[in-house]
């Protein structure tokens, strides 16, 4: 046993359950074992394709590809009708299945980016996005990570096409059914987590989702008792909710029961009176009545548009506590330490007024309030809805923790277009496209696996990895020594690789980013031809 895991327990549980599942984590083709094309020869070219896009990452398509044959093989094998984006994600899916298995729990990111062709001009099937000016389409993968933000792989994938047809036409999103709305990509993705947590009944699953996700038929799916996965969608409508009436309401209704039915005695009476030829002596006392019905339920109404308020219910939940943690930074926004109250309770939802052959739904919510934000900086508001238990602290924090955990499929966005450079191919058809973007997924999730396990479990050999040509190359290189006879823990080997892409290593820069990574990723597989080349002829 390598002396490094001795100490581990987790890191040697995931080297042992990872080798008895029979596949070698070293080559990123296995992701592709068992992909059916119907013809052994395209199958074997999907696997050298993923091998060239990976080794060769941040080059763009055709310089991964090689020469001009391998470039035209590539291109035929994209143009080949039986090659579609799921027959490419399928295997992919299956692994990543086997993954979430050996995990307690498991955050699904679910969200959508724009891919924006702009340089290419009609292109065939692909659609536009918010204008006719650029062409492309969007992508709404539900990407698995753990709690420590090990990304596991993509479960699901779907591609939204826009007609330019359709561009600037009024659209009355109410009177659509559901399925039709591009909405529904959302309970789609939750479906998809579903299937997985019924496949994984050691594994707690739950469904994470930003503010596009607070879809009242998604929370309406998430509370259905026959579902296995949770959900945790940060709200973003100050909906209407039930809510019980107060006492003094309650007073008032009573009273305008009580004055109700003294009209309609009053209004009976007065008709006896009119048929006996008398003079009716009730109307004012009816109309003063009405007045104070009337009355009352302004009162009633105006009290209960802010009880039935869902941001009015969440500031009357019960305070927890205060929450610590670093936010990662984001666009136009720097890493920074974040203190804030935590407030839960229990709301129920009511469907808005075109939904209201919906039932009520009733769901946990939490709210997140910052506290000492620095000079300038608007303070962080959250609120969640979610179906997982809020009674304890404990509880909350995981709410938190997986819900920062989205950062990552950010990230895989990030490689995706950045790394991978998909916005710049220059494939002829949304076809051809779509399945090279397939792999392209396979890929930056590679990107995002080896990187956070050698934050996760950094103890781990790096030869579960990288092959023996490939960490000695690079630490001959790098530390300007003779490599040593056993692999250096993945931890400190994933330095070395970011330090080939540019990494300082400053005590202030923090962990490396994702590009040193994909840059020193390219330049540790051209290192370890060079070294099998001078091995083998030198």
């Amino acid at each position: 046993m390598n002396f490094y895991l001795q100490n581990n327990p987790k890191c040697l549980k995931f080297l042992v359950n990872t080798l008895m599942m029979g596949f070698n984590v070293n080559k990123i083709s296995d992701e592709l074992e068992g992909v059916f094309f119907g013809d052994v020869r395209i199958n074997r070219r999907s696997e050298k394709i993923i091998e060239d896009l990976y080794t060769n990452i941040g080059n763009g398509f055709t310089a991964s590809c090689g020469g001009k044959a391998e470039i035209k093989a590539a291109y035929r094998f994209f143009d080949n009708n039986i090659v579609d984006p799921s027959k490419i994600l399928k295997p992919h899916y299956e692994k990543t299945l086997q993954r979430i298995k050996e995990h307690k729990i498991v955050g699904f990111m679910q969200d959508t980016t724009d891919i924006d062709m702009k340089h290419m001009k009609d292109v065939e099937g692909l659609g536009v996005l918010n204008d006719t000016t650029r062409p492309g389409c969007s992508l709404h993968p539900v990407v698995a990570f753990t709690p420590e933000q090990l990304c596991l792989g993509t479960i699901s994938a779907t591609f939204l096409h826009r007609q330019a047809n359709e561009l600037g036409k009024k659209i009355h999103n109410n009177s659509r059914e559901f399925e039709d709305k591009e909405s529904f990509r959302w309970l789609q993705g939750y479906k998809a987590t579903c299937e997985i947590a019924e496949k994984c009944p050691e594994t707690l699953c739950i469904s994470i989702g930003d503010r596009e996700s607070d879809i009242f038929e998604l929370m309406l799916e998430a509370t259905k008792e026959e579902n296995k996965a949770d959900l945790i969608a940060r709200a973003w409508h100050n909906r209407t909710i039930f809510a019980e009436h107060s006492e003094e309401n309650i007073k008032l209704i009573e009273q305008n029961e009580k004055l109700i039915s003294e009209n309609k005695l009053l209004s009976k009476n007065n008709k006896k009176s009119h048929k006996k030829g008398a003079i009716g002596s009730n109307d004012e006392i009816i109309k003063n009545n009405k007045k104070i019905i009337e009355d009352n339920k302004t009162i009633i109404k105006k009290d209960e548009a802010i009880v039935n308020n869902f941001l009015y219910q969440l500031n009357k939940g019960k305070t927890l506590g205060t929450i610590e943690f670093t936010l990662p930074e984001g666009r136009g926004r720097k890493s920074r330490l974040v203190r804030q109250n935590v407030k839960a309770t229990t709301v129920i939802l009511m469907p808005s007024a075109h939904k209201k052959h919906l039932p009520k739904v009733s769901i946990n919510a939490v709210l997140l309030e910052e506290i000492d934000a620095p000079s300038g900086v608007e303070p962080i508001t959250w609120m969640f809805l979610t179906t997982l238990p809020i009674d304890t602290f404990e509880q909350i924090e995981l709410i938190i923790q997986l819900y920062l955990g989205r950062w990552g499929v950010e990230l895989f966005f990030k490689v995706l277009k950045s790394g991978c450079g998909i916005e710049e191919l220059r494939l002829e058809s949304a076809k051809r496209l779509l399945s090279c973007i397939s792999i392209y997924m396979i890929v930056a999730w590679r990107v995002l696996y080896t990187t956070f396990l050698g934050r996760t479990c950094p103890n781990l050999p790096c030869s579960i990895i990288f092959e023996t040509e490939e960490w000695q190359s690079v630490y001959a290189v790098t530390m300007k020594a003779k490599p040593p006879e056993e692999p250096p823990p993945l931890g400190e080997f994933m330095l070395l690789i970011a330090k080939l892409g540019g990494f300082q290593g400053r005590k202030s820069q923090g962990p490396p980013g994702m590009i040193v990574i994909w840059t020193g990723l390219q330049k540790a597989y051209r290192l370890a031809e060079g070294w099998l080349a001078h091995k083998d002829y030198g």
